[in-house]
């Protein structure tokens, strides 16, 4: 199973995994790679450790996702795929989650986060739109 969760910043999209993974099951999370590789804060990365963060999240979505046509679990978090990895999940069969939330809530819960998420937030809900069905989830 290929499982591929979106959503604007701050919506939940780790914890939704931390919730619904298995032990054994492979979660590629753009973060927690960072914070692996020396980041001292989980959201906010030094610019070398994000890009390095970067490329080895890539390579990891390309391995997760032969590992998956083995027979593997996996978890990617990806908060807005480009066209070009839509494409991708979508021949690797991926079951796309998105998870939405009203703004206030998204705002409420970047409040401790950089100023800069704000505007990650309403980026997101202005090219992805904020309505939601009443699972806080859709596909596209």
């Amino acid at each position: 199973m290929l499982t591929v969760v979106t959503g604007p910043p701050c919506v939940g999209k780790t914890t939704h995994v931390q919730t619904h993974a298995k032990p054994g099951d492979i979660v590629v999370d753009y973060d927690a790679l960072a914070v692996a590789l020396g980041s001292p804060d989980s959201h906010d990365h030094p610019a070398p450790v994000a890009y390095v963060a970067k490329a080895a999240r890539q390579t990891a979505i390309r391995a997760a996702i032969g590992c998956h046509r083995g027979g593997a679990r996996v978890w990617i978090i990806d908060t807005s795929p480009s066209p070009g990895r839509q494409r991708q999940y979508a021949k690797a069969g991926a079951q796309v989650i998105t998870l939405t939330a009203p703004p206030e809530v998204l705002h409420a819960r970047a409040k401790d986060r950089p100023k800069a998420w704000h505007r990650l937030i309403d980026t997101w809900l202005a090219e992805h739109g904020e309505q939601a069905d009443p699972r806080g989830m859709r596909a596209w």
